[in-house]
Order: structure tokens, then C-alpha cells, then sequence
């Protein structure tokens, strides 16, 4: 087609004007009237349908969902090959489901009542049996008289009452305190009675029993600075005490030299304790006289028969004589005489002081 050639344009049709002579208002008045009718008709006839369909969703459907009989699962909908057309479009009925309206519900089954949300509790208070009234006041008078028996020290007694109101409200806090407070009162008192039972015992000079009870005490308080100090002080003046009492009752060892001088410097360290109590005072007297006169020899007069070799132990070999005399310090001695072919003697003797004693006679007379 040629640039200069184009279309002929579309030209809208014409219009065609009513006839002047033809039916007018009224023909066209009698036609409106018919399409009216048309239209209320079928307003009618929806309506129907509207209604037939309400009917059937909520008084058909719920009276046959009640009465089929119950399947292994929900309602699955079977899919068709044919399309069919909304006209002969079959339902699909869902299950019911919490959210129906309870004016749908048919009349046959119980309408259900719907519960109240439940309120938010506060914290409630325990209910009190009736017992409990009288139980606090059992356990009010208990806590009292374990608090009245702790003040007077009556150390039994508070325990005891403290134990029962322990069975009246056990775990209370004021029973497991009250029952510290006693055990604690009671073994302060007892640790204050024994080391003042220890201190009196010291000052009568007792001080191996003195020494007992400290350590009694401790199996109390093994933190007791008192009974810690007592039993220290206790053991040593007892042990002192101990060898004191030795060295005296056995004077007669003090003519061995190893034990004279382990007597002499016992005396020595005793006197420089102080203060001194009467007891060790008399103790350091009389060791003190008894190495005065273990220290001042005594005459003794060996008799023999000139055949005899005589010994005396810790002392000398006399060899043979028929009469010696000699000068020993109060104790036990041991003469041995031996002579050949003949039996060995032995002969033991006591020296005292300011005692006379008889000749001491060495001589073998059994022969072998």
C-alpha cells in the first residue's frame, strides 16, 4: 500500500429516530411492567433456593452427621473425572468443628455449656487444721520452758523441752537454735567447771589427777586456751613430781654413782621452781638429805679367810686377806668370792647410815 494511500476510517452508524406515530408512552409502559415481573420472579425463586439451602446446611446435615455410622477417619472428598457444573456441583460437607454455631446444633443432642476461663489464683493461705491451734500453743510452751531451763543451766532439761517442741514443728528454725544454744551452754560450762576443777587440783599439788581432768576438757573443747595451758603445766610438774618421788622412796640406789648424780641434778632443777607448794618443798628436802647421806661413807668390815679372792661390785678388788676395812656410802652392796676348786660366793649387804653393821664374812667353803 502506498504512503499516500491509507484507510477509509470507520464511520459510526446512523442514528434512527422513533417514529412519530407508533406506539409511545404507553407500549413502552407495558413492557416495563412485564420485565418487573420477570425480575420479582426470579428474586422469588432465588430466595427459594436460599432458603432450601440454608434448611439443608444446618437441619439436614447436622441430623445426618448424628446418625451415620462412624468411619475410621474424616470425611475425604473423592475427586471426580466429570466437571460438573455449579448448578450440579455436589457439596463437600466439612466435619464439625469447634468453631459451629450452637444454633446449628440439632435439637436431638445436648447443647454444650461452654466453662468460664478459669480466674488466676492468687497465692492461696494453707488451711489450718484443726489441730494446730493447740499445737502452737504445745510448741509455744515448750520453746518457753527449754529457754527458762537454759537460763538456769539446767542443761537436761532445756535439751528435753527443746526436743519436744522439735516433735510438735519439726524443722522450726527456733528448735534448732535453742537446741545449739544448749549444746554450746553446756559445753562452755563444762569446760569453765574443769578448768576450775583443774586449778584447784594445781594448787593442792595433784597434778597427775590435775593433768586428767584438763584433758578430760579438751575431749570437751579441744580449742580450751585454759585446759591447753593447764594440761602442759600439769604434765610437766607430774613427771617432775613422778622422778621426785622415786629418788626418794629408793634411797638405796643412790650408792650408784650414775644414779646419785641423776638425783643431784633432779634437786637442782627443782629448786628453781616457784613458787614452791608444801608438798614440793618436802619432796626437796628430804632427796636433798637423802644424797647428804648417801654422800657420808660408812665403816664396813670385810672378814675373809685369807684363801677367798674377794670382789665388791662398784667398789674394788679386795683380793685375798682375813680382815679389811672400808669406807662405803649408804646403799646396797654385792661381795664375790672365788677360791680354785672351790664354789664362787656371793654375799649381799646393806649399808645405813648412822646404823652399825656387822662384819660382812666372804669365804668359798663347798668345794667342786
Amino acid at each position: 500500500m502506498a504512503p499516500d494511500e491509507r484507510p477509509p476510517r470507520l464511520q459510526p452508524p446512523p442514528r434512527v429516530s422513533a417514529p412519530a406515530d407508533g406506539p409511545t408512552q404507553g407500549s413502552h409502559g407495558r413492557g416495563d411492567n412485564r420485565s418487573t415481573r420477570v425480575q420479582k420472579t426470579g428474586f422469588a425463586v432465588l430466595f427459594g433456593t436460599l432458603v432450601l439451602a440454608l434448611i439443608g446446611v444446618f437441619v439436614v446435615l447436622p441430623r445426618w452427621a448424628a446418625n451415620r455410622p462412624p468411619t475410621a477417619g474424616p470425611l475425604t472428598p473423592v475427586a471426580s473425572d466429570v466437571t460438573s457444573s455449579p448448578a450440579t456441583t455436589v457439596p463437600q460437607f466439612a466435619p464439625e468443628t469447634a468453631t459451629t454455631r450452637p444454633e446449628a446444633l440439632p435439637a436431638a443432642l445436648p447443647r454444650p455449656t461452654p466453662s468460664p476461663p478459669p480466674r488466676p489464683r492468687e497465692n492461696p493461705r494453707p488451711v489450718s487444721p484443726p489441730s494446730a491451734a493447740p499445737n502452737k500453743a504445745a510448741f509455744v510452751a515448750a520453746m518457753s520452758r527449754g529457754l527458762q531451763a537454759l537460763e538456769r543451766g539446767e542443761w537436761d532439761a532445756a535439751r528435753e523441752a527443746f526436743e519436744t517442741a522439735s516433735s510438735l514443728r519439726p524443722g522450726a528454725p527456733e528448735v534448732t537454735d535453742g537446741l545449739a544454744r544448749a549444746a554450746a551452754a553446756e559445753r562452755r560450762a563444762l569446760v569453765s567447771a574443769g578448768t576450775r576443777r583443774g586449778l584447784e587440783l594445781e594448787a593442792s599439788e595433784n597434778w597427775a589427777e590435775a593433768e586428767k581432768v584438763y584433758l578430760q576438757v579438751l575431749t570437751v573443747d579441744p580449742e580450751a586456751a585454759g585446759a591447753l595451758d593447764g594440761r602442759d603445766r600439769a604434765a610437766e610438774r607430774a613427771a617432775l613430781d613422778k622422778r621426785l618421788q622415786y629418788h626418794i622412796r629408793n634411797s638405796g640406789r643412790l650408792a650408784s654413782l650414775k644414779v646419785f648424780e641423776d638425783a643431784a641434778e633432779l634437786l637442782a632443777e627443782a629448786r628453781e621452781i616457784t613458787p614452791r607448794g608444801p608438798r614440793l618443798q618436802d619432796q626437796l628436802s628430804r632427796l636433798e638429805q637423802s644424797l647428804n647421806v648417801a654422800s657420808t661413807p660408812v665403816p664396813v668390815i670385810v672378814v675373809s679367810d685369807n684363801l677367798t679372792n674377794v670382789v665388791i661390785y662398784r667398789v674394788d678388788r679386795l683380793g685375798v686377806f682375813s680382815r679389811r676395812e672400808l669406807s662405803l656410802r649408804p646403799g646396797i652392796y654385792t661381795a664375790v668370792g672365788s677360791r680354785i676348786g672351790f664354789r664362787d660366793v656371793r654375799v649381799q649387804f646393806t649399808v645405813t647410815s648412822g646404823a652399825a653393821l656387822k662384819p660382812v664374812t666372804v669365804v668359798c667353803t663347798e668345794e667342786l
